[in-house]
């Protein structure tokens, strides 16, 4: 089980990643209103991809902490639900997929029959989350889903900074893409900023929860 230290660990971790990408967007903020209006349009619509990015970054770094966080606890796998017991297993059964010989399958099997009380850890942190460079609502509810999360939670409380990202991400994209750029309004580029921050917000209370009340488990 998780203990008090090490969720306050966690929130100690991911309130370093909230505070360096918050300072980041008050940095575009403030470069915004230091251009003349004339051009801040513009202005505003090429700094939309640097918005993502930061976006991106908290994303990947709290899913991360948490998945370290669950590793160090040292809770054997029968007392976790069956969502993080797959993707933990995953690479097993993707080498699996390859064919096996009767080497492997002895292998396998034996892994099968040990999981209950193997240690779930998570090494390598970074292989385990993808963002595939493209996260939108999609992708945060793929991520919560295996992870035995719950996007509802964030759709009840937030659900228009949903939309937001989406917005966000589509934005990003059409520029990444060579689309026709449509520039950004005071009001919107604000409404974007934002429901980022509150978006940030609401998943880092969320994993932080799970951590403490012991959702993540069966």
């Amino acid at each position: 089980m998780t203990s008090q230290t090490q969720v306050e660990e966690f929130i100690e971790n991911t309130d370093f990643v909230w505070n360096e990408c918050y300072a980041g967007i008050s940095q575009l903020e403030r470069l915004l209103v230091a251009i003349p209006s004339s051009h801040s349009e513009i202005a505003r619509t090429y700094y939309v991809p640097i918005l993502y990015a930061y976006w991106e970054r908290f994303f990947l770094s709290v899913f991360l902490e948490y998945l370290r966080v669950i590793s160090i606890a040292g809770d054997s796998c029968k007392d976790y639900i069956h969502q993080l017991i797959g993707l933990r297993s995953s690479t097993e059964f993707k080498r699996a997929a390859g064919g096996l010989g009767k080497k492997r399958s002895i292998e396998l099997i034996e892994y099968l029959r040990n999981l209950e009380d193997t240690p779930l850890d998570f090494p390598d942190t970074e292989k385990w989350i993808d963002t595939k460079s493209n996260v939108g609502k999609s992708v945060l509810g793929d991520t919560l889903e295996i992870l035995g999360l719950d996007i509802e939670v964030i759709k009840t409380e937030i659900p228009f900074s949903l939309l937001k990202i989406e917005e966000l991400r589509n934005r990003r994209n059409d520029i990444a893409h060579g689309s026709v750029i449509e520039e950004i309004s005071k009001e919107k580029w604000e409404s974007l900023v934002e429901n980022v921050r509150k978006l940030m917000i609401t998943l880092q209370t969320l994993l932080t929860d799970a951590l403490s009340t012991r959702h993540p488990y069966k």
